[in-house]
């Protein structure tokens, strides 16, 4: 089998591995796929999904005691607050915390040598380090170890194109970690690998679709075969999120929500209550990328009346994007009003009645209900009350981000305030402080606060901002350095006189997802 290049070995007790050693220099040993047919050959699939591969979760991880990181020469950003394996999304929760140090700075990033010749490393990845990565862990709950309980669906119940699909991502994981640290060929060679696990899932989705055509699959088991092509898409789209891949996104979603709509409820509703609830967020974030409005009544659906479903919608969206759904909904109902007041507003330039009444009077409503809220949004006493109360810190800190971001929205897009308006200027204000208490790995949900608020930065604060995304990871969030590219974009423009909008530029770049 051809070799395919990995990370470095963790440190040992002596301390971080020589940051000038190579990152990417341990070889493992990953199959040819073009050589070996997985859709066909059942043992060698049973040999790289081996169950004993996949790391096995305390009952508690809140229960993890606090340790200090160690004293190395990396820039160790201060932490303070959760416990190591609580809030720090990147290290996993059975390594040594020396890994925390080498994970800071990128040039240092280690992982573990392969146990065996034989243990295959995307699963391995995927298990330890990339389902770790693409949420934030405050204890365990059922959105926190999704991305693990799927894993281990896959390998113990050999559910082929699940597997691909988990193992797409962990290859865009690594390409991701390896574009971070500037290894252009390992980067290239994961991403190749990634695509293959991507074809892969899809050419057994296919088989799967017509043999249920032909009716040779049992009725009894079509409920179960929608539930895993549902979060067989659910996964794909997460790494096309990654690569940044914005064409094929909506593919996914759509083709989701087909499946999804011929979905029966089970007795028992696993896991299916997840991943229609990342389904939603995913849904939701890119309406935004695309400048579409949402409706809130196509997100987070019912399929019974059991509390369950609102329950997982409630925690995965506090997990993933780390606010509450209600602060969710009420960021794309104000993005939805947006492009409503911009419709209007190109329709009363087209009008030939210079008074449109009609047109004046739907203009009217959209900025009295946006007012309402940046009024309630701007006083203290009322949005302490109402959301900031039983939070905590990281919900606490993502509201704020989101407050400043919603108030940015209606004050320049439905009032059309400029740049350099004082108001304007005074939320960017605030949200400086707020960057410095961002915990490096409890940054995922705020891209699109990032990119809005930063936007409308002036040359003298815009270092601070660049700092902070360059101090944070987006890993798991979006593709490699995606928000930044917009924001600098963004200032270019504005710089040149050409004004362009976060919303522009998105779309100049292909509209990629980012959560």
């Amino acid at each position: 089998m051809p070799a395919i290049t990995g990370h470095g070995v963790l440190p040992d007790a002596a301390g971080i591995e020589d940051p000038n050693s190579s990152i990417l220099s341990t070889t493992f040993d990953v199959p040819d796929l073009e050589d070996v047919s997985w859709a066909i050959d059942d043992s060698f699939l049973r040999a790289f999904t081996e169950i004993d591969n996949v790391m096995q979760l305390p009952a508690d991880l809140s229960a993890a005691p606090r340790q200090d990181p160690p004293a190395t020469n990396a820039q160790t950003p201060s932490t303070s607050g959760p416990a190591w394996s609580e809030g720090l999304l990147s290290v996993p929760v059975d390594c040594d915390p020396t890994l925390w140090a080498s994970f800071v700075d990128s040039s240092l990033w280690n992982s573990r040598r392969p146990d065996s010749e034989g243990e295959q490393p995307l699963l391995r990845h995927f298990t330890q380090f990339a389902s770790v990565s693409v949420v934030v862990r405050h204890g365990q709950n059922s959105a926190s170890k999704f991305y693990q309980d799927l894993a281990m669906r896959a390998t113990q119940d050999n559910q082929k194109a699940l597997m691909h699909a988990v193992l797409a991502v962990s290859a865009q994981h690594l390409s991701n970690l390896a574009r971070k640290v500037a290894d252009q060929d390992a980067a290239a060679r994961y991403a190749a690998e990634s695509s293959k696990q991507r074809s892969l899932a899809l050419h057994l989705m296919r088989v799967a679709a017509a043999s249920a055509k032909s009716q040779e699959t049992e009725p009894s088991t079509v409920g179960d075969n929608l539930e895993r092509g549902f979060a067989v898409l659910v996964m794909l789209t997460l790494a096309a999120l990654l690569k940044g891949d914005a064409d094929i996104v909506p593919v996914y979603l759509g083709r989701a929500s087909a499946i999804m709509n011929r979905i029966k409820p089970a007795e028992s509703p696993g896991l299916l209550p997840t991943s229609v609830a990342i389904h939603s967020i995913y849904k939701g974030f890119h309406h935004v990328s695309r400048a579409k409005q949402v409706q809130a009544s196509s997100l987070f659906p019912k399929f019974d009346d059991r509390p369950i479903w609102g329950d997982r919608a409630d925690n995965t969206v506090e997990t993933i994007v780390g606010i509450k759904r209600d602060m969710f909904m009420l960021f794309l109902r104000i993005h939805s009003l947006v492009l409503e007041a911009e419709i209007i507003h190109r329709a009363q330039e087209r009008s030939s009645d210079d008074e449109d009444d009609e047109l004046e009077m739907m203009r009217m409503e959209i900025q009295a209900e946006c007012s309402a809220v940046e009024t309630e949004l701007r006083d203290r006493e009322t949005w302490t009350v109402k959301w900031l109360a039983d939070c905590d810190d990281r919900l606490r800190l993502g509201h704020e981000f989101y407050r400043l971001t919603i108030r940015m929205m209606i004050l320049t897009e439905v009032f059309q305030l400029q740049a350099e308006h004082l108001r304007v200027q005074q939320c960017v204000q605030e949200t400086l402080p707020l960057t410095k208490l961002v915990q490096t790995g409890l940054e995922i949900g705020l891209n699109f606060p990032y990119v809005i608020i930063a936007g409308y930065a002036q040359g003298n604060i815009r270092p601070e901002l660049t700092e902070f995304i360059r101090r944070c990871q987006w890993k798991g969030s979006a593709s490699p350095r995606i928000a930044e590219q917009v924001v600098q974009a963004v200032w270019q423009r504005r710089d040149e006189g050409k004004g362009k909008t976060w919303r522009e530029i998105l779309t100049e770049l292909g509209s990629p997802l980012m959560v």
